[in-house]
């Protein structure tokens, strides 16, 4: 499914990345907060919940793997 699909149905949006499927809302799903976060690891940790962002650290990814997944997130949302 399309961010765009996502979006008008509500569905969630699943992002690979090394090899673990993150699911992430679709972007009017996003809870609230993700409008006053400051930097982009804060809207990241917003939209994966504590959960997932938990999980995604625990792999001790680099500034240069963030920037990755954070770009793949973007891509799938059509942000």
């Amino acid at each position: 499914m399309g961010a765009a699909e996502a979006e008008a149905t509500g569905d969630v949006i699943e992002v690979e990345h090394n090899g673990k499927v993150y699911v992430v809302p679709s972007p009017l799903d996003y809870p609230v907060d993700v409008v006053f976060a400051e930097n982009d690891f804060e809207a990241v940790r917003i939209v994966l919940g504590e959960e997932q962002w938990a999980e995604y650290r625990r792999t001790r990814p680099t500034i240069r793997d963030f920037q990755t997944f954070n770009e793949k997130i973007n891509k799938a949302t059509g942000n």
